[in-house]
């Protein structure tokens, strides 16, 4: 069974993943974890480190006082940069998480960055990530919102219900 586990970088991903990890262990099952990311949050990014040939003998890093050898922010100014740096350390929190929890499953990861990262264009990146898979199964976790939090925020995993053309293992939030 070839399945798509999606999953937001919440703390309930260790939750999702020990319920798949139950059915998931037949030989050759795989699976393809995946966070999607939203391009929009991907603006601003910046990136916090001094490497020790970076600090002047002033203690001065490009002419900003480092006070007690706190890392001084840089902006990175290539976006596509950016992105790829995220997309790695989302490919590598993946593997972190589904080690020790899925280890006997062929597992790959993959982080898509999403430029309509709605619920509705979230739902459409985990189908369309599913069928580049061939997947015979989707997973994803609900935040069981309800009411006016639900209609303001969408629901990535109800999309995902009603669109995808696979079967669709939905965990809930357990509070």
């Amino acid at each position: 069974m070839r399945t798509l586990i999606a999953l937001d970088g919440s703390a309930r991903a260790t939750m999702i993943l020990d319920e798949v990890a139950r059915w998931l262990a037949a030989p050759g099952d795989s699976a393809e974890l995946i966070t999607v990311l939203d391009a929009s949050e991907l603006q601003g990014t910046a990136e916090f480190s001094v490497a020790q040939s970076e600090i002047s003998p002033q203690g001065t890093e490009s002419g900003t006082p480092l006070g007690l050898g706190l890392a001084t922010p840089r902006m990175v100014k290539d976006r596509t940069q950016a992105i790829d740096r995220v997309e790695a350390a989302t490919v590598a929190r993946l593997g972190g998480l589904a080690k020790g929890r899925l280890d006997g499953v062929a597992c790959t990861f993959r982080a898509i960055v999403a430029y309509d990262a709605d619920a509705t264009g979230v739902a459409a990146a985990i189908i369309d990530a599913a069928g580049d898979l061939a997947a015979d199964a989707i997973v994803v976790g609900t935040h069981g919102r309800t009411g006016v939090e639900r209609a303001v925020m969408g629901s990535v995993a109800e999309a995902v219900l009603r669109d995808a053309l696979v079967p669709v293992l939905v965990v809930p939030n357990i509070r």
